[in-house]
């Protein structure tokens, strides 16, 4: 990733009013780039899903980028409410690399699942109606 592409990003969702506003405009923002794979805000009735998606479909996913990808949205959204954000599951298109007590660390005692044909976060919907 280019120099600054975190203060532009902060930039891009600086006036936003809504946690859902910032999180579309997150999305859209990494969408920009190719480095593997985008994130994708789907709303699904009650569920609202940050989607990792392969730019590369030949190419294998990388789980420290998806970790590190789904990891940073999950706080950044959390501070921009100000509140740890309850996570519904985060799904992990592969196995673990590590003990999967650690990734429950990492995602601040949510359920993580493995093996699933996707690789996202999901929330409530509601979540997306918080001011910033």
């Amino acid at each position: 990733m280019p120099l600054g592409c975190w203060s532009m990003m902060c930039h891009a969702v600086i006036s936003c009013e809504t946690l859902g506003q910032a999180l579309s405009r997150f999305c859209r923002f990494y969408q920009l780039f190719e480095f593997g794979i985008q994130p994708h805000l789907d709303v699904n009735g009650e569920h609202a899903v940050i989607d990792l998606r392969q730019v590369n479909n030949n190419a294998e996913p990388d789980p420290y980028l998806s970790e590190l990808v789904l990891f940073n949205v999950h706080r950044f959204a959390s501070w921009l409410v100000q509140e740890h954000l309850p996570i519904q599951v985060v799904e992990l298109g592969y196995p673990p690399a590590t003990n999967p007590n650690d990734y429950r660390h990492m995602f601040l005692g949510n359920p993580v699942e493995f093996d699933k044909n996707s690789t996202k976060m999901r929330l409530s919907a509601a979540l997306l109606d918080k001011r910033i």
